[in-house]
């Protein structure tokens, strides 16, 4: 008698764990997916617009700005500034992170570097 109540719950505590490994898999997709956060809306000095989106990419966190040269560029963060925020870069331009999220500089491939001010959260 012992060794059947011993081998259901054998059995019943293997299915037990089957079914949350399956469950934590499903759950850990799509929180995944949304590691997106809202955009940001950032303004120069000339009144420039810049729309920033953070996200995760991968295992890597990454931005997408835009409108730059009338279309989006995705940069990925690649090494920390001085205050430990990313700095994010592409073949074309670096977005650091200033001033704890409410500014930032971008900087293009020529040495140009203008600096952002957060306006308010886009929708």
């Amino acid at each position: 008698m012992k060794n059947i109540i011993f081998g259901l719950f054998v059995i019943l505590s293997v299915a037990a764990c089957k079914q949350s490994t399956t469950e934590n898999a499903s759950e850990s997709a799509s929180a995944e997916a949304e590691l997106v956060q809202k955009p940001l809306e950032f303004k120069n000095d000339a009144g420039e617009n810049l729309t920033v989106t953070y996200y995760s990419e991968g295992d890597l966190v990454a931005v997408k700005l835009t409108p730059i040269d009338g279309g989006e560029q995705r940069l990925v963060a690649k090494t920390v500034n001085h205050s430990g925020n990313p700095i994010f870069t592409n073949e074309n331009y670096m977005w650091e992170i200033v001033q704890d999220g409410q500014a930032g500089k971008l900087s293009d491939k020529a040495g140009k570097t203008t600096e952002y001010r957060l306006s308010q959260q886009a929708d």
